[in-house]
């Protein structure tokens, strides 16, 4: 059973996991490795965004609605990766 209220403050351990899409990433000409460095710049804007900005998580976007920008092109993290999020525990 999991506990979807946002006041809930009940810390809860996740797992996420990025599974890039190699074959739309080889059509699009981004290499794994742009890839790799534009989710780590967005996930620590996120990141930025709650610590900085005062933002709660439940104000952004889920995660797969993510913007990467790779080369001046932004992308939705959905479209170049599967993203998973287990809650550990559960």
């Amino acid at each position: 059973m999991t506990n979807d209220d946002p006041d809930d403050e009940t810390l809860h351990e996740v797992e996420i996991t990025f599974n890039p899409r190699p074959d739309v990433l080889e059509g699009l000409g981004i290499t794994i490795e742009d890839f790799e460095e534009a989710l780590i710049n967005a996930l620590e804007d996120r990141e930025d965004a709650t610590t900085d900005d005062g933002l709660d998580e439940f104000e952004l976007p889920p995660l797969e609605e993510m913007v990467l920008e790779i080369g001046g092109v932004p992308y939705k993290l959905e479209d170049l990766a599967e993203v998973e999020i287990k809650e550990e525990g559960v």
